[in-house]
């Protein structure tokens, strides 16, 4: 799934910020976090999600600078 913009994301910031969370959000679920344990199909979907994210990252790193 791609990366979408929506109206309600004021900046590019904004938006960087909700994906962000969005990605945690689903690889936290994926693990179980409310204590119903991941099992492997669970920690795959996880790690699929924070790939997602690190692209994510790679994205936007210059704009950090040093």
């Amino acid at each position: 799934m791609a990366f979408t913009l929506r109206g309600s994301d004021r900046s590019m910031g904004c938006f960087f910020r909700r994906v962000a969370v969005e990605e945690l959000d689903k690889a936290l679920a994926d693990l179980g976090a409310d204590g119903s344990g991941a099992g492997p199909e669970g920690v795959h979907g996880a790690r699929k999600h924070i790939k997602k994210l690190r692209a994510l990252l790679r994205l936007v790193r210059a704009g950090f600078g040093d």
